[in-house]
Formats: C-alpha cells, structure tokens, sequence
C-alpha cells in the first residue's frame, strides 16, 4: 500500500490520461523529477514519499506509450518496491544514462524541477545533451485540481481534524493565562493524536501579531480584548486542509466584525456555483463588505495581498491561483481554499480561509465557521 493508500488503479488511470496527453502534445515520454522534500509531482504517479532523513534521494518518473520507470536513492528505492504500485524502480544513479542512451533530439515533457534545488538540476542538464525537454506542470496542474472520489474523502476527513483541532484550542483559550506557542502545541498534539501529519507549521497570532503575515507563534499570552488567529493544516496521507479563522477574545467590536465576516463567507458560498468564474468571488466580497461599510478594510489592501484564494490537495499551495485578475472557472470536484481578509483595525487584521468542494454547487467542506 502506498502513501496515499489509494488503489493502484487511480495511479494507472493518471498514467493513462498522461499519455494520451503526450501523443496530442507529440512526445516520445514525460519525465517528472523532484526533491525529496516536495516530490508532490511524482508523488500524485508514484503513490511514493522520500523519506528524507535517511538520505539524499530525488525522485523522477519517466513514463511513455510502452514503459514507467521509478528512480530513487538506493535506501528509498528499496522501500519503494514495496510501497509504490510501480514495479519497474531503479536506482537515481541510473537515471543519466537510461536518457542518454535515447536517439538525439527526442522530444520529451519535463516537470516538477521549479522547486528543485539548482545541484539537482545539474542533473537535468547533463541528461538534456541529446533531448529536448518541453515545461509539462501545466498539463500536470490540470490533472491535479480536479479531486477523485478517493482525493475528496481524504481532504474531508481532514477537513473535520482541522475543524476539531481548532475547537479544542478554543476550549483551551484562557485569557492573560495560555501563550500562543502553548495554544499552537494544543492543536498539533490533537492532530497527531488523530494520526494525521502537519501540512505546514501551525500559526497562533494574537492582537496586532495578527498584521505580521510572517509570524509565528510566540510566548506571547493572549490577553482579553485580543484579535486571536489560528491557521492549521492537516495533512491526511498526503492530502492537505488549509484552515484560518479568527476569534475575538472579550472584544465586543472585534467579535462583531468576525461575525459579519463569517455571514459575507456564507452569502458567498451560497452563491457560487459550478461555470462560475473565480472572479465571481470578490464581486460577491465587494458587494457585501460595500453593504457593511468595511470598504476600507477589504483586500487587496495592497498589491501582494490581491490573493482571493488556490487550489490545494497534495500541496497546501497548489495552481490554480485565484486573485482579482484572473478569472478560472470553477469545475466540479475541484477543491478550493478560499481567503476572506479585513485589514488594519485598532485591534488588528480579520483573516479566514476554507475550504470549498465545488458540486453543482459550492459545499463548505470546514464546519467551524
């Protein structure tokens, strides 16, 4: 069983969509090559994660129309042909000179190197002598944001891990008594305890630490009167749940505000529905945040902050990107994490992100709102 413990027949299914891609793109094959510390390309083909702290070990995938073909460091290409459903899995020492015995100037599809570090792509340039390599993540992408049944019931679970998690921190919130560091420990020891992984490090932000986009948690103490803030991510077999929401802490105007933020969130799932384009979802902020008169809190409030959402799965981050100038249509079966930001009140920022399965009609897959 691999990583995912998803059925080999997902994987083959994958692989068969890619080459059929490859013959309309004409190319002989596809190589998807990785670090092995976001091997998330290979991953969603090989149903395999490195393990990291035993070596240094990349992972590429060469698939085309007769052959799929493993490489992995020698202590990971062991486990491997235990876990992956691919059984042809060879060592990444191999992988120079399985390319560079192919005919000069075959033409292949690359992905996955973006994230790679610059010794790993060495590698690319060596084998690159006699091929010529054609960027491939968009074809990937495109398979990537539309979740299976299998995906779906991964990312729900630990959609409702986040949604416990954060009530059990909230249980704990004792004002002028629990630092924020203490608050974070209280949810990552709740998902462990649920058997799920962290899909990135938890964020515990209280008062004007919620206006520092990069903090961490602190021993500060939440005080009363405080904004608090809490995004965490599970991550179950992979599959990632990106929760943010905001809590007043004996705050009657920073309650207030949380709760109008929580009924826009609502108004706007309500009203998206499948064929709607991305930018339905800040016309539809725009409207009501208008109606409420919090136009001068309302994103963007500044050029990088013109973000409105992303798809995620395998990655907390993952393409589709959604902001103000771009408008995707939203399918079915994609699964959203969408972002509602009020900015610079005496007490500090309003954040909330969720997640969204698109049916025929938007589904709010995280209960805590």
């Amino acid at each position: 069983m691999g990583y995912t413990s998803m059925d080999a027949q997902v994987f083959e299914e994958r692989v068969k969509k890619i080459r059929h891609q490859l013959q309309v793109d004409s190319l002989e094959g596809l190589l998807i090559f990785t670090d092995e510390f976001r091997p998330h390309y290979s991953l969603y083909i090989s149903d395999y994660r490195p393990v990291e702290n035993i070596e240094i070990s990349p992972q590429g995938i060469y698939i085309s129309q007769v052959e799929i073909v493993l490489f992995l460091g020698e202590k990971n290409m062991e486990n491997a042909k235990e876990t992956s459903w691919i059984r042809d899995v060879r060592n990444i020492e191999e992988i120079s000179s399985f390319f560079l015995e192919m005919e000069e100037g075959v033409c292949i599809g690359l992905s996955g190197i973006e994230k790679i570090p610059y010794f790993y792509k060495k590698i690319i340039d060596k084998i690159a002598i006699n091929i010529q390599f054609f960027a491939y993540d968009h074809r990937i992408d495109a398979l990537r944001v539309i979740k299976n049944t299998d995906e779906i019931k991964l990312m729900k679970e630990a959609s409702a891990i986040a949604d416990q998690a954060i009530k059990e921190m909230l249980k704990n919130v004792c004002p002028d008594k629990i630092s924020e560091v203490e608050l974070a420990t209280i949810g990552e020891y709740f998902i462990r305890k649920s058997g799920m992984d962290y899909g990135y490090d938890t964020i515990v932000a209280s008062g004007k630490n919620t206006m520092d986009k990069t903090w961490r948690p602190s021993h500060n103490i939440i005080k009363r009167g405080d904004i608090l803030l809490i995004n965490i991510i599970p991550r179950n077999k992979g599959y990632c749940s990106f929760v943010t929401i905001s809590q007043a802490i004996e705050n009657s105007y920073a309650h207030k505000i949380c709760d109008i933020s929580k009924k826009i969130i609502h108004y706007v799932i309500e009203n998206l529905r499948q064929g709607d384009g991305s930018d339905k979802i800040y016309r539809l902020y725009y409207k009501k945040v208008k109606e409420y008169g919090l136009l001068e809190h309302f994103l963007p409030f500044s050029d990088s902050d013109t973000s409105i959402g992303h798809s995620t799965g395998l990655e907390v981050v993952e393409p589709p990107y959604l902001d103000i100038k771009k408008n995707v249509i939203l399918e079915k079966n994609m699964i959203l994490s969408l972002k509602f930001n009020l900015y610079n009140f005496d007490f500090g920022d309003i954040r909330f992100e969720f997640n969204v399965l698109m049916e025929d009609k938007a589904v709010l897959l995280n209960k805590c709102l």
